[in-house]
């Protein structure tokens, strides 16, 4: 997950970025923690094996995904933004 996360980073900061991607990364990471969360609830929900259920939530997305945690993932998202992947664009690897 955090290497598409440096990705992302990477390229929503050049020229051609949309511009919630330059002003906010943290949506295009919020958009991303919420496709990988369908698309996982989505696979493990094949089997019945799916671990959450946010049929009970008013925005919701087939039990898989909810609106209501879009904020509580912004912020989550901003924080790995400014701690996790700026200290881990720093590492460089020495051939």
């Amino acid at each position: 997950m955090s290497s598409i996360l440096l990705v992302t980073s990477r390229t929503a900061k050049g020229p051609d970025a949309a511009w919630g991607a330059r002003q906010f990364p943290g949506l295009v990471y919020t958009r991303f923690i919420y496709l990988w969360e369908l698309s996982w609830g989505a696979g493990l929900g094949l089997p019945g094996a799916c671990p959450w259920d946010y049929s009970g939530y008013r925005y919701n997305l087939r039990g898989l995904v909810t609106l209501e945690y879009a904020v509580p993932w912004a912020v989550a998202a901003f924080i790995a933004e400014q701690h996790v992947i700026k200290n881990t664009l720093r590492i460089r690897l020495h051939n």
